[in-house]
């Protein structure tokens, strides 16, 4: 199965141009979403982002780094890995992408991981985890393709988005659901539910 997974996530990987049809526009309050404070522990997890476009890369990406900390009581951490690109079950990942559009409304674009053949929480092996000391970071970073962006935008809202009109500033966000405690990996991972900070970022061109 594992196998299986991993020949899923490379064909659908969003660095390579993932399917876009299954992620929606939805209207959001982003103005609500500024004025918050940032996200609180989550059982003493704490989820940092940092987003940049990487013009040299071929296709232009977006990469999203996050930083993962913990201050619980359990030393190590273990914890799923944020990725997009590993299959999981529904939602374990999901980076959501907020932009202004011509009506002036807000509009999020929720990118969600690769979906697995199994049913449930996935057996999944050693390397799909990190391990982080207490009070100690764990990195890692997501790259989001700017034509899947667009197409998004584009495609689903036309009257508000177009290749020619860029959105003066982007936002994104990081949100977590491992369901998976490793257990045949020998592992007792963290499961639960946690949500990074806002991150702003600006293209030059999403062409």
């Amino acid at each position: 199965m594992e196998v299986a997974e991993r020949a899923i996530a490379e064909k659908h990987s969003t660095g390579q141009n993932r399917k876009t049809k299954e992620v929606k526009l939805a209207q959001f309050d982003l103005k609500s979403m500024l004025k918050a404070e940032a996200p609180e522990p989550v059982n003493g997890v704490t989820c940092r982002i940092t987003a940049k476009p990487l013009p040299e890369k071929e296709p232009v990406k977006v990469r999203v780094e996050w930083e993962i900390t913990y201050t619980g009581p359990r030393s190590p951490l273990i914890i799923l890995k944020p990725s997009l690109e590993s299959a999981t079950s529904p939602f374990e990942t999901h980076i959501s992408f907020f932009a202004v559009g011509k009506d002036e409304n807000c509009y999020r674009a929720s990118f969600p991981n690769v979906l697995s053949q199994i049913i449930g929480p996935g057996d999944y092996s050693k390397d799909r985890f990190i391990t982080t000391k207490r009070k100690e970071t764990g990195k890692g970073f997501i790259d989001v393709a700017i034509d899947d962006i667009r197409n998004v935008y584009c495609e689903n809202e036309p009257n508000n988005f177009n290749l020619f009109e860029l959105p003066n500033k982007f936002y994104v966000n990081l949100r977590l659901a491992p369901l998976s405690h490793g257990l045949t990996s020998g592992l007792d991972a963290w499961t639960g539910n946690y949500s990074s900070d806002l991150s702003a970022f600006q293209l030059t061109s999403w062409k």
